[in-house]
């Protein structure tokens, strides 16, 4: 397998990058000025579903990136990412999850909190490695 020379379906090593810069295409970048009223365009049509946390220019920007500045394809994609998040509670209070029997027994983790005061991340350790 190592030889790429296997009749496997992937691209071999030496051809991968060649494919990997002839077909990947980087979103395009709008200009300074335009952003933040397209941004505003955007916040304003989700701001139903938008938690304050999640409610930053730069999340708003990446997701106008990734739909290439395309205002209704971002809204549809960024609704139906944020309603997967509110259907999940992503955006609720994590400490419940320490309360939960189940989560102690078989998955213990300790959420220590977020990483500063309002910080958008929570510290989380992990203790699989635990021994029974």
């Amino acid at each position: 397998m190592g030889s790429g020379t296997s009749s496997s379906p992937l691209v071999p090593p030496k051809k991968a990058r060649f494919y990997l810069k002839s077909t990947f295409q980087m979103p395009p970048n709008a200009p300074a000025e335009l952003d933040a009223n397209v941004v505003a365009q955007v916040r304003s049509q989700v701001a139903d579903l938008l938690h304050p946390r999640y409610d930053t220019h730069f999340n708003i920007l990446r997701w106008l990136q990734s739909c290439e500045f395309n205002i209704p394809k971002t809204v549809h994609n960024l609704r139906k990412h944020l309603k997967w998040r509110k259907e999940r509670h992503l955006d609720e209070d994590a400490r419940g999850l320490q309360s939960c029997p189940i989560t102690a027994e078989y998955a213990p983790v300790s959420i220590i909190g977020p990483n500063r005061k309002n910080g958008d991340r929570l510290i989380v350790v992990d203790q699989s490695g635990e021994a029974f």
